[in-house]
């Protein structure tokens, strides 16, 4: 695993493949403005998002294989949950899948 200070020189230094996950929240999206704006290839992964071709379930492995396989990304940015208190405390069950197995 990189440390902070060689993962900082290497996406200052060169143009790098980012995922990111849970990128239409609002950190994600800034995120994703502030890598572009580097000149970084960005891509990505939420079930929230409008755009179909962004819109995948962090649940379903099998899709993320694949998009991992496509885009072999340098640097993956891990942002998807279900944020909200209230959801999380009527659907348990979707919110553990999500928060923790959506991130193994």
């Amino acid at each position: 695993m990189l440390g902070l200070c060689t993962l900082s020189r290497r996406v200052a230094s060169k143009e790098l493949n980012i995922l990111v996950t849970g990128g239409s929240g609002f950190i994600g999206h800034h995120l994703i403005k502030y890598l572009l704006d580097r000149g970084h290839q960005v891509f990505n992964v939420d079930i929230a998002s409008r755009k179909a071709d962004e819109r995948v379930d962090i649940r379903k492995f099998e899709e993320l294989k694949k998009i991992f396989e496509i885009l072999k990304p340098d640097v993956v940015v891990h942002l998807a949950a279900i944020a909200s208190i209230p959801q999380c405390e009527e659907d348990v069950d979707l919110c553990f899948e999500t928060n923790v197995r959506g991130t193994s």
